[in-house]
């Protein structure tokens, strides 16, 4: 049921792909492949391929999505005008109107071809689950996806040996657990990378929010005020810095006015009701109530405790 690279009597349908004997040009113009792989019902099409060196596959797009898996040698490929090394037990996935070539060096590797519809009636886009330009579109032979991806490769190849409709089955059954573990690792790395620019965001909106205080904690800060700051509404900001936090913007801003607090204790004669008014504090006793829960002790009292431990020195 497959083919060897040049042998077109396979069930699925040949593509035509252009052979040079002459040295490798990834700047010439890509022949474009308008046929499809396949048929209606089965539109898939794989083969054994070799390369020897000078035997190249010159630059091209199909609409077909291509996996290769490396068997021996050394190849070259380019996808996009990105080069990439191969080597035995490598995988390459191409998109559908990728641009792409291979060279190699007595390399043998297994080719499948699949229209990129073949999941539609499923509603899935294949196309939408190959690696995107930011990823590598080559899964080097030590990850743990690439062998897991080469023994399924392998698995159907060894189904489309056999003839029948049983087998068939088989193929397609093999290649909807290749493309789930296709779907799986291009998802993975989607959300790690989602992740990252989460984390991205928020060290850059906290930064921000962080400077502001340091700048205006001796002012009247509202919570309208530093959300209108980082272009939040003011409902967002305060779910968004509670769950980054774990406390309040409130909380957090008496936390940083008694910290400045304490050190005009100790670096100053200020009064306590000075220094209330100084670090933002308009009122005195809401400054000596916040600062006995979040310090354990009135700022008079901690006052008489520092003096102490100067007299100590």
């Amino acid at each position: 049921m497959w083919e060897d690279m040049g042998n077109t009597n396979g069930y699925w349908n040949d593509s035509v792909h252009g052979h040079a004997t002459y040295e490798n040009d990834f700047n010439k113009e890509p022949i474009i492949e308008d046929g499809s792989c396949g048929t209606v019902h089965f539109p898939v099409r794989m083969f054994k391929d070799h390369r020897s060196h000078g035997d190249d596959i010159l630059l091209h797009v199909h609409r077909a999505l291509e996996i290769h898996y490396m068997l021996s040698g050394e190849a070259t490929t380019a996808i996009n005008n990105v080069r990439y090394s191969l080597r035995k037990g490598a995988v390459v996935l191409i998109n559908a109107y990728d641009v792409h070539m291979i060279t190699g060096d007595d390399a043998d590797y297994l080719v499948i071809q699949v229209e990129p519809d073949l999941l539609n009636s499923y509603g899935v886009d294949l196309r939408q689950y190959m690696p995107s330009e930011k990823y590598n579109k080559v899964l080097e032979p030590e990850e743990e996806t690439a062998i897991t991806l080469g023994n399924t490769i392998s698995r159907v190849f060894e189904q489309g040996q056999e003839a029948g409709e049983a087998a068939r089955v088989g193929v397609l059954a093999e290649l909807f657990w290749m493309f789930s573990q296709i779907m799986a690792y291009t998802e993975s790395r989607e959300a790690t990378d989602n992740q990252v620019k989460y984390d991205q965001r928020m060290a850059s909106r906290l930064k921000e929010i962080f400077s502001y205080v340091k700048e205006n904690y001796t002012c009247d800060i509202t919570v309208d005020e530093i959300a209108r700051q980082v272009h939040l509404t003011k409902n967002y900001f305060c779910r968004f810095f509670k769950q980054i936090t774990g406390t309040t913007f409130i909380e957090y801003l008496n936390m940083y006015r008694c910290q400045q607090a304490e050190e005009l204790m100790r670096n100053s004669d200020m009064t306590i009701t000075a220094i209330a008014s100084q670090v933002g504090f308009k009122n005195l006793s809401y400054f000596n109530k916040t600062y006995k829960k979040l310090r354990g002790e009135t700022p008079s009292r901690n006052r008489k405790q520092i003096f102490r431990s100067n007299s100590n020195l």
